[in-house]
């Protein structure tokens, strides 16, 4: 961590505070994490809540640097908070505190747009210093995810003569299901959001493993980002589509 006093931003001398909106569901959490954010002149809580959807909502109305959102949040709406403010507002940077070492999550919740993440049992002593962090660009990742985020990268890699080589493109469906799967949904929250059977989601993703040519979820998502980000013609941003 860095010191908190070198990513206050300055005008004519004085320093701007960073604007932080806060969630939390746990009240006792709420006012500490409060305290500990407001406890210094370069940071101020313009808004603090119980609900991760109220706090988006705050943060995409007001001029706010950085959302935290709380260890006892729900996960999905963890993850519906931050695709809004990352989908509206990309600026925003957005810090996850989370209450376990659930690899498979903290993957999720950076591919949603989280830029940051704290474990809870860390998070009252260095909260401050990732916000800093976070508003001066930088990212704030636990050192022992570093090496599975660079075997992610490795796949991502690996798949992109698979996507660039696409036999058939994905029907707006698959993509469907890849969106819900990247927003970190199950496969069975994804077939009752989708209103299909879990069945038909496990059919889907057989379809999308061999039209990419992977063999795993992982690789799946990974391949998707990259098609997205070349905006390949295999790509749908169709996301209402009825049937299955």
């Amino acid at each position: 961590m860095h010191c908190a006093c070198a990513y206050s931003a300055q005008q004519g001398g004085a320093v701007i505070p960073i604007a932080v909106v806060l969630a939390e569901r746990d009240a006792q959490l709420r006012v500490r994490l409060r305290e500990e954010l407001g406890a210094e002149a370069g940071i101020s809580v313009v808004a603090a809540t119980g609900a991760a959807s109220t706090a988006a909502q705050l943060a995409l109305q007001g001029r706010t640097q950085v959302l935290v959102v709380g260890s006892s949040v729900r996960r999905d709406d963890v993850y519906a908070a931050l695709q809004a403010v990352c989908e509206q507002a990309p600026g925003i940077r957005c810090l996850v505190i989370m209450d376990d070492h659930d690899e498979d999550q903290e993957q999720r919740v950076l591919m949603v747009g989280a830029a940051g993440i704290l474990l809870a049992e860390n998070a009252a002593a260095q909260v401050r210093d990732a916000v800093h962090a976070l508003n001066a660009g930088e990212a704030v990742v636990p050192p022992r995810l570093l090496a599975s985020l660079l075997h992610r990268f490795r796949r991502a890699s690996r798949s992109r003569p698979a996507t660039q080589r696409m036999r058939e493109p994905l029907s707006s469906r698959e993509w469907q299901v890849l969106n819900e799967l990247s927003a970190g949904r199950t496969t069975a929250v994804t077939a009752e959001h989708l209103g299909i059977a879990l069945a038909t989601v496990h059919s889907h993703l057989r379809n999308i493993y061999g039209k990419l040519g992977v063999t795993s979820r992982t690789e799946a998502l990974a391949a998707a980002e990259y098609l997205r980000s070349q905006r390949h013609p295999g790509v749908s941003s169709t996301s209402s589509v009825s049937g299955s």
